[in-house]
């Protein structure tokens, strides 16, 4: 699947989502969260994926948070 406003990244076990819409200081609107919330869905049901990494696109920098799957 495409997406306009983030861009998904897998490699290592490891999957990184980039909030890409740094010329409105990424901001989120409506797409956005649909994105986010499709790839999150998709990867509820890859159990081979249990690290990963948000990051959004500002000013040529790329920043992030690192979040990571809890296990029952």
């Amino acid at each position: 699947m495409s997406y306009q406003d983030v861009i998904l990244n897998r490699q290592n076990g490891w999957v990184e989502i980039t909030i890409n819409r740094p010329d409105k200081l990424n901001s989120l609107r409506e797409q956005t969260a649909d994105e986010i919330l499709a790839i999150l869905n998709e990867l509820e049901h890859d159990k081979g994926r249990t690290r990963g990494h948000f990051a959004w696109q500002r000013q040529g920098i790329l920043h992030g948070d690192r979040y990571q799957r809890v296990r029952d």
